[in-house]
């Protein structure tokens, strides 16, 4: 009996966290995408200005989030974002086609990131 007891506390235990990482990460998830399009549609409208500021409260944000996120998601993918985000507000002051690919990679290390907390087969194997 003591160890079925063990058996449903540990399982509890175990089950909680799941919950705990996935409010997590789908929170970060939602905050930075709708910062993320702030910084497109400032850019997109030519707000230079706007896209940089925006672009740097994305940084600041992501900077917030990354060490607590790290628990959680895949560390290659906690990189790929920290680099592209970081890169941002430098790319926003000049007006090319580098800050739009950069936000797009950004679009696809999110994806990435929601994807892997995600349960399937996958993440389960």
């Amino acid at each position: 009996m003591k160890r079925l007891i063990s058996a449903s506390v540990l399982l509890v235990i175990i089950v909680a966290i799941c919950i705990v990482s996935a409010i997590t990460v789908k929170s970060a998830y939602h905050d930075l995408s709708q910062k993320l399009e702030v910084c497109i549609t400032e850019y997109n409208a030519e707000n230079i200005a706007k896209a940089f500021e925006s672009a740097t409260d994305l940084e600041k944000d992501w900077k917030k989030r990354e060490e607590i996120l790290s628990i959680f998601v895949d560390h290659d993918i906690i990189d790929d974002l920290g680099v592209s985000i970081s890169r941002l507000p430098s790319l926003a002051n000049k007006k090319s086609d580098t800050f739009l690919a950069e936000c797009n990679a950004v679009k696809v290390a999110l994806t990435h990131m929601i994807k892997d907390i995600s349960v399937n087969t996958h993440t389960l194997f």
